[in-house]
């Protein structure tokens, strides 16, 4: 097994490890999960904590990465837009566990763990504030780009919360469609043809 494919099925692991066991989870269970002695996940991972976040900044980093292509081609605000909100639903359905870990341990943790959370969720949300000035072009924004992803960003967020709290689980493409429904025709007022 080569150098990253150890990291990657350490963070894999604890993934699983995390979202099974939240705070209960041990760095000798996620290193039996991955197939490594505990010392190799501490030769990557100076801690529980440290292995925590990069996992957390990791996931962040391919959410990014699905984004670049996708949005270098996209030609109009509501193909941006919708492919935020999809993605979105789709990332919080695949690490739903992990997320829920996040908000009950990081958040109220240390403030270096608030920090990087933060500096990768701000960073997460660049390439699209990016694709939105650069089909808007130069002050021709109603409203600032980064101030509309912020705000698309957290009506999915709530709504996927209120879903989970209401019905137990989470249809992701149902609450995509039921925010593009209420989004994009705010949007077609705003910037016509855009």
């Amino acid at each position: 097994m080569t150098v990253l494919d150890k990291r990657s099925a350490i963070l894999d692991s604890a993934e699983v490890v995390f979202s099974t066991q939240a705070g209960a989870a041990t760095i000798d269970e996620i290193a039996k999960a991955a197939g490594v002695a505990k010392g190799t996940v501490y030769l990557y991972f100076k801690s529980k904590d440290e292995l925590f976040i990069s996992l957390i900044e990791e996931r962040i980093a391919a959410y990014m990465k699905k984004t670049q292509d996708y949005l270098a081609a996209a030609a109009s605000i509501e193909d941006i837009v919708t492919f935020l909100v999809q993605l979105r639903m789709e990332f919080v359905v695949q690490h739903f566990g992990l997320l829920n870990v996040l908000f009950q341990a990081v958040v109220p943790g240390s403030a270096e763990a608030q920090d990087r959370i933060w500096t990768a969720s701000q960073n997460a949300q660049k390439p699209f504030v990016e694709a939105i000035n650069r089909v808007l072009g130069p002050n021709d924004a109603a409203m600032d780009p980064q101030t509309m992803v912020v705000m698309i960003s957290g009506m999915a967020d709530h709504l996927v919360s209120h879903r989970i709290w209401e019905d137990g689980f989470l249809d992701a493409q149902r609450s995509a469609a039921d925010v593009l429904g209420f989004v994009l025709p705010c949007l077609r007022n705003v910037y016509p043809g855009r």
